[in-house]
Protein backbone atom coordinates (compact mmCIF):
# COMPACT_ATOMS: atom_id res chain seq x y z
CA UNK A 1 0.00 0.00 0.00
CA UNK A 2 1.43 3.41 -1.10
CA UNK A 3 1.56 6.30 1.55
CA UNK A 4 -1.06 8.48 -0.56
CA UNK A 5 -3.45 5.13 -0.14
CA UNK A 6 -2.80 4.51 3.32
CA UNK A 7 -4.28 8.33 4.22
CA UNK A 8 -7.03 7.53 2.12
CA UNK A 9 -7.89 4.76 4.13
CA UNK A 10 -7.22 6.61 7.11
CA UNK A 11 -9.74 9.44 6.06
CA UNK A 12 -12.18 7.19 4.75
CA UNK A 13 -11.86 4.94 8.35
CA UNK A 14 -12.10 8.14 10.69
CA UNK A 15 -13.48 7.45 14.45
CA UNK A 16 -16.60 9.40 14.18
CA UNK A 17 -19.72 9.03 16.40
CA UNK A 18 -21.90 7.23 14.73
CA UNK A 19 -24.63 7.74 17.40
CA UNK A 20 -25.21 11.17 16.81
CA UNK A 21 -26.67 9.75 13.22
CA UNK A 22 -29.69 12.59 12.55
CA UNK A 23 -31.68 14.12 10.43
CA UNK A 24 -28.97 16.36 9.86
CA UNK A 25 -26.26 13.40 9.21
CA UNK A 26 -26.69 10.96 6.53
CA UNK A 27 -25.39 8.12 8.74
CA UNK A 28 -23.03 10.26 11.33
CA UNK A 29 -21.62 13.22 12.79
CA UNK A 30 -19.39 14.53 9.94
CA UNK A 31 -17.52 16.94 12.62
CA UNK A 32 -14.15 15.61 11.74
CA UNK A 33 -14.15 15.53 8.01
CA UNK A 34 -15.97 19.04 8.09
CA UNK A 35 -12.73 20.58 10.14
CA UNK A 36 -10.50 18.41 8.28
CA UNK A 37 -11.43 19.68 5.00
CA UNK A 38 -11.40 23.20 6.33
CA UNK A 39 -7.99 22.64 7.77
CA UNK A 40 -6.70 21.12 4.62
CA UNK A 41 -8.56 23.60 2.09
CA UNK A 42 -7.00 26.46 4.50
CA UNK A 43 -3.60 24.86 3.62
CA UNK A 44 -3.62 25.18 0.25
CA UNK A 45 -4.73 28.87 0.34
CA UNK A 46 -1.29 29.44 2.45
CA UNK A 47 -3.33 30.12 5.59
CA UNK A 48 -2.89 27.40 7.94
CA UNK A 49 0.45 25.34 8.87
CA UNK A 50 -0.55 21.90 9.12
CA UNK A 51 3.03 21.29 10.65
CA UNK A 52 2.01 24.01 13.36
CA UNK A 53 -1.53 24.34 14.07
CA UNK A 54 -1.58 26.87 17.17
CA UNK A 55 -5.04 26.10 19.05
CA UNK A 56 -5.03 29.94 20.11
CA UNK A 57 -5.19 31.25 16.30
CA UNK A 58 -7.67 28.17 15.27
CA UNK A 59 -9.74 28.42 18.10
CA UNK A 60 -10.18 32.03 18.00
CA UNK A 61 -13.34 33.54 17.30
CA UNK A 62 -13.16 34.51 14.00
CA UNK A 63 -10.63 32.64 12.55
CA UNK A 64 -10.25 31.13 9.23
CA UNK A 65 -10.69 27.80 10.31
CA UNK A 66 -13.68 28.05 12.49
CA UNK A 67 -15.31 30.56 9.70
CA UNK A 68 -14.60 28.06 6.92
CA UNK A 69 -16.34 25.19 9.14
CA UNK A 70 -19.01 27.23 9.99
CA UNK A 71 -19.64 28.12 6.57
CA UNK A 72 -20.10 24.53 5.53
CA UNK A 73 -22.21 23.35 8.49
CA UNK A 74 -24.19 26.20 7.63
CA UNK A 75 -24.62 25.92 3.78
CA UNK A 76 -25.42 22.04 4.23
CA UNK A 77 -28.71 23.12 6.80
CA UNK A 78 -27.44 21.87 9.79
CA UNK A 79 -29.53 23.52 12.04
CA UNK A 80 -27.28 21.96 15.07
CA UNK A 81 -24.15 24.35 16.04
CA UNK A 82 -20.79 23.50 15.20
CA UNK A 83 -18.25 23.17 18.15
CA UNK A 84 -14.72 22.73 16.53
CA UNK A 85 -13.39 22.25 19.87
CA UNK A 86 -14.93 18.57 19.78
CA UNK A 87 -13.47 17.40 16.68
CA UNK A 88 -9.86 18.95 17.28
CA UNK A 89 -9.95 17.23 20.82
CA UNK A 90 -10.92 13.53 19.43
CA UNK A 91 -9.04 13.92 16.27
CA UNK A 92 -6.58 12.54 18.42
CA UNK A 93 -7.89 9.32 17.94
CA UNK A 94 -6.25 9.45 14.35
CA UNK A 95 -2.60 7.98 13.72
CA UNK A 96 -2.20 11.21 11.77
CA UNK A 97 -3.28 14.21 13.91
CA UNK A 98 -0.65 14.92 16.46
CA UNK A 99 -1.17 17.21 19.82
CA UNK A 100 1.45 18.42 21.53
CA UNK A 101 1.04 19.64 25.10
CA UNK A 102 2.07 22.67 26.93
CA UNK A 103 4.71 21.51 29.76
CA UNK A 104 2.54 22.21 32.75
CA UNK A 105 -0.51 19.68 31.59
CA UNK A 106 -0.38 16.45 31.26
CA UNK A 107 -3.93 16.17 29.08
CA UNK A 108 -5.99 18.94 26.82
CA UNK A 109 -8.87 18.55 29.30
CA UNK A 110 -9.06 18.94 32.88
CA UNK A 111 -9.56 15.59 34.88
CA UNK A 112 -12.81 16.60 36.41
CA UNK A 113 -14.40 17.26 32.98
CA UNK A 114 -16.18 14.34 30.14
CA UNK A 115 -15.00 16.88 27.22
CA UNK A 116 -13.20 19.87 25.79
CA UNK A 117 -14.00 23.71 25.95
CA UNK A 118 -12.42 25.53 23.73
CA UNK A 119 -10.84 27.67 26.35
CA UNK A 120 -9.30 24.37 28.01
CA UNK A 121 -7.49 23.35 24.71
CA UNK A 122 -6.03 27.02 24.17
CA UNK A 123 -4.67 26.45 27.42
CA UNK A 124 -3.34 23.02 27.60
CA UNK A 125 -2.43 22.15 23.76
CA UNK A 126 1.01 24.14 22.58
CA UNK A 127 0.50 22.73 19.11
CA UNK A 128 -1.68 20.00 16.75
CA UNK A 129 0.34 19.02 13.86
CA UNK A 130 -0.42 16.12 10.59
CA UNK A 131 2.44 13.72 10.65
CA UNK A 132 5.31 14.92 7.96
CA UNK A 133 4.26 12.12 5.57
CA UNK A 134 0.87 13.67 5.29
CA UNK A 135 1.81 16.92 4.93
CA UNK A 136 4.26 16.29 2.07
CA UNK A 137 1.76 14.47 -0.02
CA UNK A 138 -0.67 17.10 0.69
CA UNK A 139 1.74 20.05 -0.92
CA UNK A 140 1.07 17.89 -4.28
CA UNK A 141 -2.40 19.26 -5.94
CA UNK A 142 -3.82 16.05 -6.56
CA UNK A 143 -2.97 14.02 -3.74
CA UNK A 144 -4.60 17.07 -2.08
CA UNK A 145 -8.49 16.44 -4.28
CA UNK A 146 -7.72 12.91 -3.28
CA UNK A 147 -7.51 13.22 0.14
CA UNK A 148 -10.05 15.25 0.16
CA UNK A 149 -12.50 13.93 -1.96
CA UNK A 150 -11.82 10.30 0.60
CA UNK A 151 -13.20 12.85 3.76
CA UNK A 152 -16.47 13.00 1.56
CA UNK A 153 -17.22 9.01 2.12
CA UNK A 154 -16.68 6.91 5.33
CA UNK A 155 -15.34 3.10 4.33
CA UNK A 156 -18.95 1.40 6.02
CA UNK A 157 -20.40 4.62 6.81
CA UNK A 158 -21.62 7.66 4.54
CA UNK A 159 -20.79 11.24 6.46
CA UNK A 160 -22.68 13.13 3.87
CA UNK A 161 -25.84 13.46 1.71
CA UNK A 162 -25.53 13.56 -2.04
CA UNK A 163 -26.33 16.98 -2.03
CA UNK A 164 -23.74 17.67 0.40
CA UNK A 165 -21.13 16.35 -0.87
CA UNK A 166 -22.15 18.74 -4.11
CA UNK A 167 -21.95 21.61 -1.80
CA UNK A 168 -18.49 20.48 -0.27
CA UNK A 169 -17.38 19.63 -3.89
CA UNK A 170 -18.50 23.37 -5.13
CA UNK A 171 -17.24 25.40 -2.24
CA UNK A 172 -13.56 23.46 -2.26
CA UNK A 173 -13.13 23.52 -5.67
CA UNK A 174 -13.32 20.00 -6.18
Amino acid sequence: MTSIEKYEEEFKDLSIDKARSDMYNANAAPHKPILLLSLMHLYEEGKVNLSNIDPESALARNSDVKTLSRELWAEMGYERTYDISKPFYYLKKEDFWNIKLKDDYSSPIPKNKKGPTQKDLKERIEKVYFDSELVTLLNDDDNRERLMKALLSGKNIEWFTKEDKGIIKEKMDL
